[in-house]
């Protein structure tokens, strides 16, 4: 069981197996391009490459994952979003510094409205920090939005009010232990869908729904 190899044969598997909302980790190339990658040291374990720093978005492209596994950038995610009309991406962006942000999401603009700008609407941003959603929206006014919260400070009153104020965050995600009966309950209330990561056991599922969450990320179940 792989994980975290962001390939072109991992969403067609998954889709096969029913899923339609995909999480895809994003890095920025060395000539500033976006490619589905975990992390660069992660991204050079699981294809072998001896890149010096980052590599460029044709080394990234040129490589196997595996050995044998088809590497994406955002241009390969667009063209998969117009592919299946049924199937949204969750980004995970893990940068911080908001001219990074601004970098990733202006490639994510870029690449859809060369096929549909509409396709824009079937990305869901990930958000880390309150200001990282003015941030995403100087580019566009993206209206379903989750606030992931394992690098927010924000205690969990902040967090409620700030999802108040934003109608466009649509759902939280964080660790289990933070899921709380009582956090989850509130912000149900305030029509907030709550998922928690990264869970890989039916067991460990179906405790997170006893406490009210909606759903979870997943690499595999069993």
């Amino acid at each position: 069981m792989l994980i975290y190899t962001n390939s072109k044969e991992a969403v067609e598997q998954n889709y096969r197996r029913g899923h339609r909302v995909f999480e895809i980790d994003f890095y920025l190339t060395r000539d500033g391009r976006l490619a589905a990658v975990h992390d660069w040291e992660h991204g050079k374990n699981i294809t072998g490459e001896n890149w010096t720093g980052i590599p460029t978005l044709a080394e990234w492209k040129k490589a196997k994952i595996h050995g044998e596994y088809t590497p994406l950038d955002i241009d390969d995610i667009i063209t998969l979003l117009d592919m299946y009309m049924d199937i949204y991406i969750v980004t995970d962006t893990k940068e911080t510094a908001p001219e990074l942000i601004t970098k990733e999401f202006a490639e994510i603009k870029r690449a859809a409205q060369k096929v549909n700008a509409a396709l824009l609407d079937r990305i869901i941003p990930q958000i880390y920090y309150p200001r990282m959603l003015e941030t995403i929206y100087a580019l566009y006014p993206f209206q379903n939005v989750i606030y992931t919260l394992y690098q927010s400070s924000q205690t969990d009153d902040e967090v409620l009010r700030f999802v108040q104020n934003h109608p466009s965050v649509k759902a939280l995600t964080m660790w289990p232990d933070r899921a709380s009966t009582g956090f989850v309950e509130a912000l149900k209330k305030l029509d907030k869908k709550v998922y928690v990561h990264t869970v890989n056991r039916f067991e460990e599922a179906h405790q997170a729904r006893t406490r009210g969450v909606f759903g979870f990320y997943t690499d595999y179940l069993f």
